[in-house]
């Protein structure tokens, strides 16, 4: 019987290894995805100097991320407006027509240096906010191992489970 519990060990110990390593590639790979995919146009937007390169950027970012396809909230049980794609979406609408509504004002005046201040406001709080339910939503549609409070099952799980298997198969090394 000591001949099960040591191959048992071996058995959960590599396989919580090889989860742990599968694991650690799906983050790092998803999280490139999702940042060419749609993210990093929304880093450009913020960078941009010009008004005219934020709704070039922001239009990209839009566009692509319609063409995900995502719908929902960025949680399984409790659902919310504030965790759910229509809203935050509409977020994103409204700061993108914000932008082209300043698109037309003369650049010189103080109505548009006000405007570019609440934009930057706009930036750094609702629309990183809504960004950020809307990049929960994608890891929730394409990649559920690394999302949210399931990764961080995984995770330790997987941390755990080879703590374990090292420790029965410690145990019974010696037993042959």
């Amino acid at each position: 019987m000591t001949t099960f519990w040591k191959n048992f060990g071996i058995v959960l110990t590599f396989t919580s290894i090889l989860l742990f390593v599968y694991f650690i590639y799906i983050a790092f790979r998803s999280d490139y995805k999702g940042d060419k995919q749609y993210y990093s146009y929304y880093s450009l937007t913020k960078k941009s100097p010009t008004i005219d390169s934020k709704i070039v950027n922001m239009d990209i970012l839009i566009e692509n991320i319609q063409k995900c396809g995502l719908s929902g909230h960025d949680a399984i049980w409790y659902k919310t407006p504030s965790n759910s794609y229509d809203s935050n979406f509409m977020v994103l609408k409204a700061y993108q027509q914000r932008l082209h509504d300043i698109e037309c004002m003369d650049v010189t005046t103080f109505e548009y240096q006000t405007a570019m201040m609440d934009l930057r406001e706009c930036e750094n709080e609702g629309v990183s906010n809504a960004l950020s339910v809307i990049n929960g939503i994608w890891f929730k549609a394409n990649y559920i191992i690394v999302w949210g409070w399931v990764a961080f099952i995984v995770f330790f799980g997987s941390i755990i489970f080879a703590i374990v298997g090292g420790v029965v198969w410690n145990e019974n090394a010696n037993n042959w």
